[in-house]
Parts: C-alpha cells; sequence; structure tokens
C-alpha cells in the first residue's frame, strides 16, 4: 500500500491533520558547557526530560544556574523546583540569573511538587530544573497539615522511587515544548558486576530520560 493510498482509506479530516516523521523539529537549548552542549548534539532538547546526576560538588547545580542565565538573557522563560531547600540568590546572580525573572518553587513531596510544576509544563516554559529527585519526599510520608510522618510510618520499600517515577510519569504526559532537566545525586546499588554509583529513581529514571549525564568531581 503507497502513502497516497493509505491516507485515500482515512477521513478527510484525519488525512489532513496526520503528520510524517519528516516533520518533526526539535529546539535545543545549549548549556553552560559548550563541550556537553556538542556532545548532546547542541544541547538539551525542548519537550524532553533529561537526567545529570553525580556526586556531591560534582557541578550538577552550578551548570544548570549558569545555563539559566544564559537563556534568561536571551528572553526565554526559566523555572526552579528547589526540593533540597539550597537556593541561594546571591550566589545564583553571581553565575548570570535574574532572580527576578527566575520562578522558583520549594515543594518537597512528590505530590505537591507535581501540583505546582505541571501548569507551568502546560503553559509551556522553556526550561525548568529540578534539584534534586534525590529529596522527593513520597507522598504518602507527609500529612495533610504538610508535616511528615513518624518514622514507623515512612518504612515503605521502594515509596521513594513510586514517587519519583509518578512525577516523571506526569510531566512527559504534560509535555510539549518544555526541556525539563532532573538533578539526582548517586546511589550505591550492587548486582553481579560489583558495587557502583548511578542515580536515584531506579528503572523510571532511566528509561524515562532523554538522556542520563554523569558528571564526576
Amino acid at each position: 500500500m503507497s502513502k497516497e493510498d493509505f491516507l485515500a482509506k482515512l477521513d478527510p479530516k484525519i488525512a489532513k491533520a496526520i503528520k510524517t516523521a519528516s516533520e518533526t523539529e526539535i529546539t535545543r537549548y545549549p548549556l553552560a558547557s559548550r563541550r556537553l552542549s556538542y556532545a548532546l548534539g547542541g544541547g538539551r532538547g525542548a519537550g524532553r526530560v533529561p537526567t545529570i546526576y553525580g556526586n556531591q560538588s560534582a557541578g550538577k547545580s552550578l551548570l544548570t544556574l549558569q545555563t539559566i542565565g544564559q537563556l534568561q538573557k536571551q528572553g526565554l522563560v526559566c523555572g526552579f523546583a528547589d526540593v533540597e531547600g539550597t537556593y541561594d540568590k546571591e550566589f545564583s546572580a553571581r553565575l548570570g540569573v535574574n532572580n527576578e525573572d527566575l520562578f522558583l518553587v520549594g515543594s518537597k513531596s512528590g505530590g505537591r511538587l507535581s501540583n505546582e510544576i505541571i501548569p507551568w509544563i502546560e503553559a509551556e516554559m522553556d526550561l525548568l530544573v529540578i534539584d534534586s529527585i534525590s529529596d522527593i519526599m513520597p507522598e504518602q510520608f507527609v500529612d495533610k497539615d504538610g508535616t511528615i510522618k513518624e518514622a514507623d510510618d515512612r518504612k515503605q520499600i521502594g515509596a521513594q522511587a513510586k514517587a519519583i517515577t509518578g512525577l516523571i510519569s506526569a510531566m512527559h504526559f504534560s509535555n510539549k515544548k518544555t526541556a525539563i532537566v532532573l538533578l539526582s545525586q548517586t546511589i550505591t546499588t550492587m548486582d553481579t558486576r560489583g558495587t557502583y554509583q548511578v542515580h536515584y529513581g531506579g528503572q523510571k529514571t532511566l528509561f524515562g530520560s532523554s538522556e542520563i549525564i554523569c558528571l564526576a568531581s
């Protein structure tokens, strides 16, 4: 069957609206690192969700804050989810960030964070950084008043990975044009190959990320 024969079998309205792969275009936003941008084919793609992970002081936040500063100078709209609660506006300003134009949210639980950033994504914010998914608290560990539950109520195995999975799935569903960057600390894992460091979030972070970037200090 030819392409024309296939289209002829469709409802005319559907045939007119259907697109081919040749019409796909990716807008890329360069990182503050030229070499890394080159390795990524020009930078992070709009509508994509890459993960950057590494150990402490590897430069994850530094890289993304410098990138935000550069993109703001181009008139792009940026957001920052400060899950760790460590955002320093003076330090960020020295890196080139315009704090007056940077949208900031400080929710720590997966559900509350999702409720706040999904509207940003649906409104097609240009760049959103989540720093970091390692500190996302599962919603079931938080009481309705926003306080954390007792330790005995926070022992569910895999709860954090499920919280990260839910957040990533919601972002993918809502995302069309936002370049979302997930930052993650490292976690130790063991298998038949030995002991090594990986990112948080389990398999969903691995399969749900357009790129996995490891920075080492």
